[in-house]
């Protein structure tokens, strides 16, 4: 039922680009776009800082792909928090949590996916590799992050709360 859905809600996507595929110049190209993806490979220290730009990928002002600070805070802190409830509480974990894990699952496999170490997966997806690039995964590190991040602000009460509140707007 989830992949129904899923596969639903990304035909946005699919339907356009396989009906005007005829129409795109990619089949002459097929050599040149065909691994254009490895290019596109971002090594984890730009994924933890890279400077802002505004450039192509590989120009000298290329364009960020650092996944950010407060992403990788929330992410450590909903790991810290999952696993505490898992190994200490006596309560079942709720639904909340697990949206939570699949959310945290979703933005370790997004960053994954944007590194070399993907490079397998992106051979095996190579049919949408022209149109797609490793980076593109940075908008699921960001959803993913907001969501957590609700759910840690929704777990956490009391002090915590502004706490981390606090903490998560020093590190914008």
């Amino acid at each position: 039922c989830a992949g129904v859905i899923g596969i639903g809600l990304s035909m946005y996507y699919i339907l356009p680009a396989v009906y005007y595929q005829p129409l795109t110049v990619f089949d002459q190209f097929k050599g040149i776009y065909r691994n254009l993806y490895k290019d596109h490979f971002t090594p984890l220290s730009k994924l933890l800082y890279s400077p802002w730009g505004y450039g192509a990928i590989g120009s000298l002002s290329e364009m960020s792909r650092q996944v950010g600070l407060v992403i990788w805070i929330v992410a450590a802190l909903s790991l810290f928090v999952l696993a505490y409830k898992k190994l200490r509480s006596k309560v079942k974990l709720r639904s909340q949590d697990w949206i939570a894990a699949v959310f945290l699952i979703s933005a370790v496999i997004a960053i994954f996916m944007m590194m070399k170490e993907s490079h397998g997966v992106w051979r095996f997806i190579e049919a949408i590799s022209p149109i797609d690039f490793p980076w593109r995964f940075l908008a699921v590190t960001t959803l993913s992050a907001s969501v957590l991040a609700g759910w840690l602000l929704y777990w956490v009460k009391g002090k915590a709360q502004v706490l981390c509140i606090g903490v998560l707007l020093i590190a914008c």
